[in-house]
């Protein structure tokens, strides 16, 4: 049974012509039935979708066609792609990529619940979750990015909007539209000459003063440390808009997180410290080493030793 209604393919339905922005009511792409619109991007646009062949829900991505020119197609399939290498409990299961009606598409599980961008501007809701449940879901999505930084991915998006909550209490990383290769073969010709890629109240100094070149598994770790600033105190470590906060995270420190609330435990405020540092070696290398701090917190247990500076 279609869950938007009706048995999948009793009627004839309309097909998508590529060049519509929006799309007429049981509109088609291939085998899947579209449905309504989950959410739009400056390239794409997320559709919630029936798949007729294998009847199940799905989640739908496409370009806009506005934004179907060359280098977005190509950033678009990256993304597909850097997506569909990766296999995690914590990370959107990419099922499909395909084109048709002239246009490029893939579909992802269908995850029915909320982003955490949306959770923490619901005031009381965020307000409410308990201190370990907002600290466990920041443990799922680090360990969420130290499988694509193992699988040699970047996310370099990291933020709450990119982060799907479940009602069973779960944190998947999705959109990884900007990801990046971590041995530093991202191919620099797809993104514009002094363009900082990233979300400016979440982008690491390094992405903001060096472009994607910068970028290493550290890169994610500040973006994360930016969402665990902002999950623990409902601040963001540097507020403000465009320029003026890129050039506030690369030139102020942060303030610490106990001055934003007090009620925050030490450890977890040299965790998201640490996350914070202005220079990549002296955060947690990755994903994973953030996780294993996060899990000691949770455990009870000491944290990790912190790196050794290096020799001047």
């Amino acid at each position: 049974m279609n869950p938007a209604g009706g048995r999948a393919g009793e009627r004839e339905t309309e097909a998508w012509h590529p060049t519509r922005a929006t799309l007429p009511p049981g509109g088609r792409l291939g085998r899947y039935q579209l449905r309504r619109v989950l959410g739009r991007g400056g390239m794409g646009i997320v559709y919630e979708a029936w798949d007729t062949q294998a009847h199940r829900r799905v989640a739908l991505k496409t370009l806009h066609g506005a934004a179907a020119d060359g280098t977005s197609q190509e950033r678009f399939l990256r993304e597909a792609k850097a997506a569909a290498r990766l296999r995690h409990p914590g990370i959107v299961t990419v099922l499909d990529i395909d084109f048709e009606q002239g246009r490029h598409f893939f579909t992802m599980e269908f995850v029915d619940g909320e982003s955490l961008d949306r959770r923490l501007k619901s005031a009381r809701a965020a307000r409410d979750l308990p201190l370990r449940e907002r600290v466990e879901l920041v443990a799922q999505i680090a360990e969420a990015l130290g499988a694509a930084h193992r699988a040699g991915i970047i996310h370099r998006d990291v933020k709450p909007s990119n982060i799907l909550l479940t009602g069973d209490g779960r944190a998947l990383l999705s959109d990884f539209g900007l990801a990046g290769d971590a041995q530093g073969e991202d191919p620099e010709r797809i993104t514009l000459a002094g363009v900082v890629l990233g979300t400016p109240q979440y982008v690491s100094p390094e992405q903001a003063v060096g472009g994607s070149r910068r970028a290493v598994p550290a890169s994610d770790v500040y973006s994360l440390g930016c969402v665990l600033y902002r999950v623990l105190s409902g601040r963001l470590p540097f507020e403000g808009e465009g320029t003026s906060v890129i050039e506030a995270a690369v030139r102020s420190e942060a303030p610490l997180l106990r001055t934003q609330n007090p009620g925050i435990p030490e450890a977890l405020e040299a965790i998201v410290a640490r996350c914070l540092r202005k220079d990549p070696g002296d955060r947690y290398a990755d994903g994973d080493a953030l996780a294993a701090d996060l899990r000691r917190w949770l455990e009870g247990r000491a944290l990790g030793p912190r790196p050794k500076p290096a020799a001047p």
